[in-house]
């Protein structure tokens, strides 16, 4: 097992002042909650336009769309294991 550094969406936005991303893809083999847990900030302040998720199993598709529905998206499937979503608000 290889260990890597990780830092969140949220932490990089505010050390490099990113005012917000437009566009958000998300491939990270299980991690995908983890990803949009450490994205909150910039989900629900600086709005990107639209966010792409993979996503490996139903469950983890399940809890995806549920946390970006939180966060006023508008989640649909593009395939098995790839969701869309556009800011709904």
């Amino acid at each position: 097992m290889v260990s890597v550094r990780a830092l969140t969406l949220d932490s990089i936005c505010s050390k490099l002042n990113v005012k917000g991303p437009i566009f958000i893809k998300v491939d990270v083999e299980g991690a995908e909650v983890e990803v949009i847990k450490g994205a909150e900030k910039a989900l629900s302040s600086m709005r990107p336009l639209c966010i792409v998720v993979e996503a490996h199993n139903q469950e983890l598709r399940d809890e995806v769309v549920h946390r970006l529905k939180g966060f006023g998206f508008i989640p649909e499937s593009l395939d098995i294991n790839h969701i869309y979503a556009e800011d709904g608000l």
